[in-house]
């Protein structure tokens, strides 16, 4: 059961778009922070101070934690892998390695 909890809660981004949601929360928190320390100065309560922070946190999670369309526009096109001709020398002589498409052949 928790498994499938797990797996709804997994929101796939793309690389660029972690580092912009990064920067985006940090910005907001920081912004919430000021804001939230001045106006709990002003009002002279520590209780206004946590609500304000409170609102600002929510607003951050609201901004960065939904899988958002615009997060998952540049995928990246990954490298298939691909095995060439390779040696390794080891203690007890040198190893080949040979590949030919799918067949890889060790020869020592």
């Amino acid at each position: 059961m928790l498994e499938n909890i797990g797996r709804k809660l997994i929101f796939p981004i793309d690389f660029p778009s972690q580092k912009r949601t990064f920067h985006l929360q940090s910005v907001i928190l920081l912004i919430s922070a000021l804001f939230a320390s001045a106006f709990g100065f002003f009002t002279q309560s520590l209780l206004n101070l946590l609500i304000c922070y409170a609102a600002g946190v929510l607003i951050t999670m609201l901004l960065v934690v939904p899988p958002y369309p615009s997060y998952n526009k540049k995928k990246l096109q990954w490298v298939k892998p691909s095995m060439t001709n390779s040696s390794m020398a080891t203690e007890s002589g040198k190893i080949t390695v040979e590949s030919s498409g799918e067949d890889i052949i060790i020869v020592q």
